[in-house]
């Protein structure tokens, strides 16, 4: 499984740290190929919009996302993890604040490790 990132602001890529993902995929135009399945790592824009570079790296890889971890601002919406699985047909794993604190963490570890199985 691979794990693909947007981060616009830093907060996605500190998670993505904090999680020592190996070989995390980092979205930058959203031209980026990813022929392996993966789990999407992004934030919401906006008022809950999908970010312009996971939208058009979806466009490109939407066969083999597995999964999406959302981040948002405080007092903001989530949207966009809930508009990306029911357009993609996969599950919202988790919705964090920002970059989250250690609990969440805790929980997208124990996430991540259930779906490698």
């Amino acid at each position: 499984m691979r794990y693909v990132y947007a981060s616009r602001n830093g907060n996605v890529a500190l998670l993505v740290d904090r999680l020592h993902l190996s070989r995390p995929i980092y979205i930058d135009t959203g031209n980026e190929i990813c022929k392996e399945d993966f789990i999407l790592l992004t934030y919401t824009d906006d008022v809950g919009e999908l970010p312009y570079e996971a939208e058009n790296f979806l466009s490109i890889n939407m066969s083999y996302i597995r999964g999406v971890i959302v981040s948002k601002k405080k007092n903001t919406a989530t949207q966009a993890g809930d508009k990306i699985a029911a357009i993609y047909g996969v599950d919202c794993l988790y919705q964090v604040e920002e970059e989250g604190n250690e609990e969440d963490v805790i929980q997208i570890k124990k996430i991540l490790e259930k779906r490698k199985k």
